[in-house]
């Protein structure tokens, strides 16, 4: 396989405050580095921030829903929440259980984009009605509820050897517990880890199996 340097990009992951600038070429053309690159989708940057992809994610879904409300605004409720279903969630929860947010402020974001939705296909624009009851009026759950549930679904199915990942090296249960139903939460010494799909994920969770 001959690689395209021009469509390659140079990441550089690291906490050091002196990096070391290496350059790497390709067919004798220099590699452009790059603070954000994007894979198989998700946009991974150089501080293992989910913050730029997040936005990109809540940029994209808004840009569809405004498709939908220019559309689809004379339609009835049936209709426009097939659309939200079919166009707009699915960008909101691509790999989600990799960039699941931590932080308050993007969780919030991204609900938005839901409410946002909801008062579309409910026609109910009145900032004194909630949108809360709105959103259960359509048995549509939270964006956050909904990823809790991906991310136990695929502990699961890695417990089951349902999936191609490798458990024995990525699942620890605790030894305090001889029935092994309970999971050990890794020691995490930064927010990054702390945060990351198995850490986060045991801290919500005691048994899936």
């Amino acid at each position: 396989m001959s690689f395209h340097p021009e469509k390659c990009q140079l990441l550089r992951v690291t906490k050091k405050l002196k990096q070391i600038n290496t350059s790497y070429l390709i067919h004798g053309k220099p590699v452009t580095q790059t603070k954000n690159s994007k894979y198989l989708g998700v946009i991974i940057n150089e501080k293992l921030s989910w913050n730029p992809h997040i936005d990109e994610v809540i940029k994209k879904s808004n840009k569809t829903l405004g498709f939908i409300k220019r559309n689809f605004y004379k339609s009835n409720k049936k209709i426009k929440l097939k659309c939200y279903l079919t166009l707009v969630r699915p960008i909101l929860e691509y790999a989600a259980s990799v960039w699941d947010p931590s932080t308050k402020e993007n969780i919030k974001r991204l609900e938005q984009t839901q409410k946002r939705a909801v008062r579309f296909i409910t026609n109910e624009y009145s900032n004194l009605k909630r949108v809360t009851p709105l959103v259960e009026s359509l048995h549509l759950e939270t964006l956050q509820a909904r990823r809790l549930k991906s991310k136990a679904i695929i502990i699961h199915k890695t417990l089951n050897h349902n999936l191609q990942i490798q458990k024995d090296n990525l699942i620890k249960y605790s030894e305090r517990h001889k029935d092994k139903n309970t999971f050990l939460v890794p020691y995490a010494r930064t927010n990054t880890y702390k945060n990351s799909f198995f850490s986060k994920r045991y801290s919500h969770m005691e048994w899936v199996a």
